[in-house]
């Protein structure tokens, strides 16, 4: 039966950077990082319409 972790992985450095005991999602470089991915999303994935959207964005511009 194993005992402890498969990774015991350690960070050196202030808890800030680290993340300390929450891990590396808690440290302050996740914040633009995740500001960067919304960004991302919002301007170059929602550009892209649906065949859905642009269907019905056609049929509401033929039928007007």
């Amino acid at each position: 039966m194993p005992v402890g972790r498969l990774f015991d992985a350690t960070f050196s450095g202030p808890a800030w950077i680290n993340g300390g005991e929450l891990g590396t999602e808690a440290s302050y470089f996740m914040i633009p990082a995740a500001v960067a991915t919304f960004i991302y999303v919002q301007f170059f994935l929602v550009r892209r319409a649906s065949p859905l959207q642009s269907q019905l964005t056609n049929r509401t511009l033929r039928d007007a």
